[in-house]
């Protein structure tokens, strides 16, 4: 990962596209991560790394791109921790416990930010929201409340973030990336119970069920 095939400027160029294509970025990167890209995700869906990759990063345009994030978050950053979100999977699935991909994805994503010598404030940001999937596991029942709370005040504290901008981050990830395994995304149904999908006023919200749980964590993170 340390002899990447382009620039920062090149990479920058896909990026900050004003006609930005998903699609795009993943070839661009398939240079140096193509093997991972056309690798299996593990999912009972069936999709390929990059199949999925692509319709997490178009949820992002669609519903995201266009308007402010949480602390003027640069776009082109969250484009790229998108695409990069899931490339330890692999590693993870070929030494027998997916469970770890995050553990991979980090170590990978880390040396291609510092090759490409993002900024550590960036960087600190970004891993914290790809280090685990604490809020997907509470939402879908498998960890309460408290222990929730308490992993994601530890990542915050790392960020130096204001609790509110990190969680409202967190739930854009989380949106996207959950939001994929949908027919809205053009993929299966699967995830669809969990949101609810505008197109005319470009809201990707959580149902009512989901949302009172988030908004739950969302209270006790703040209080």
């Amino acid at each position: 990962m340390k002899n990447l095939q382009f620039t920062k400027k090149e990479l920058d160029k896909v990026l900050y596209d004003e006609q930005f294509v998903p699609e795009k970025l993943v070839q661009f990167l398939s240079v140096d991560l193509g093997e991972i890209y056309s690798a299996d995700a593990g999912v009972w869906e069936g999709y390929t790394i990059g199949e999925h990759t692509v319709m997490m990063m178009q949820q992002f345009e669609r519903y995201f791109c266009g308007k402010r994030l949480p602390v003027n978050f640069d776009r082109g950053i969250f484009r790229l921790m998108l695409v990069l979100h899931d490339i330890g999977k692999p590693k993870a699935i070929a030494h027998g416990n997916k469970s770890e991909q995050h553990i991979y994805t980090i170590s990978m994503m880390t040396d291609i930010f510092n090759t490409l010598a993002i900024s550590k404030k960036y960087k600190n940001i970004v891993v914290a929201l790809i280090e685990e999937d604490s809020l997907g596991e509470y939402i879908r029942g498998n960890i309460d409340i408290d222990v929730t709370a308490q992993r994601i005040n530890r990542l915050v504290i790392r960020t130096e973030m204001d609790k509110e901008d990190f969680f409202e981050l967190l739930t854009i990830f989380y949106r996207c990336d959950a939001g994929s395994y949908t027919l809205d995304a053009g993929g299966k149904e699967s995830l669809d119970y969990l949101f609810i999908f505008n197109h005319e006023q470009l809201v990707l919200s959580f149902a009512p069920d989901a949302l009172v749980k988030v908004q739950e964590l969302k209270n006790m993170l703040l209080q």
